[in-house]
């Protein structure tokens, strides 16, 4: 039976006339799905991030990027990235949210700090433009109405997080919004 890798953790219309038909899809590249049962690709491929064109004929995918950090653990703990995408208002960025380990516990040797990657679209391609660390467990993420900043839930500090974003740069706001409990999913309402 064929093995296929995981994927479609997120998939996210852009809804402008120029994006109308573009995609977004984060891409687990560590597991596989054999005959029912999941289990760690041998020599996985690094994560990516994918723009699949759905209204060409067929389908195809028009650009794809590396995600940074990609973790495989134990058989029984995988830490899949990137676990959160959204696209910006002005649907020019994306947003997204990589593990790195941040889950693992604090001894672990593959722990690591959360990362949020700002992506560009241009041209039906993905150009890395901005990092910064973020909490552990990153889940969800959103942006303000106006695409200038950037807001991220850290599972494990029970917080929202945000960031400041020009476009180029990404810088960590001081102020967090503390939650009842460990936040796992995030947006904005639409107008």
């Amino acid at each position: 039976m064929p093995k296929a890798p995981l994927a479609a953790l997120a998939l996210l219309l852009a809804a402008s006339p120029a994006m109308a038909q573009l995609a977004l899809c984060g891409n687990d590249n560590k597991a596989l799905l054999e005959n029912g049962t999941l289990r760690i690709a041998p020599n996985p491929l690094a994560d990516t991030v994918t723009i699949p064109d759905l209204g060409a004929h067929p389908p195809r995918v028009v650009g794809s990027v590396q995600a940074p950090h990609s973790v495989v653990g134990p058989p029984t703990s995988v830490a899949i990235t990137p676990e959160g995408i959204q696209v910006s208002p002005d649907h020019r960025h994306v947003a997204v949210v990589v593990i790195n380990g941040s889950a693992r516990a604090p001894d672990h040797p593959l722990h690591g700090c959360g990362q949020l990657v700002m992506l560009r679209i241009e041209d039906g391609h993905l150009l890395r433009v901005a990092q910064g660390e973020m909490g552990s467990w990153g889940q969800g993420v959103a942006f303000n109405r106006d695409g200038t900043r950037v807001y991220v839930r850290n599972m494990v500090e029970r917080e929202i997080q945000g960031f400041a974003f020009d476009g180029q740069r990404l810088t960590a706001l001081p102020e967090r919004i503390r939650v009842d409990g460990g936040p796992s999913a995030l947006r904005t309402a639409q107008r």
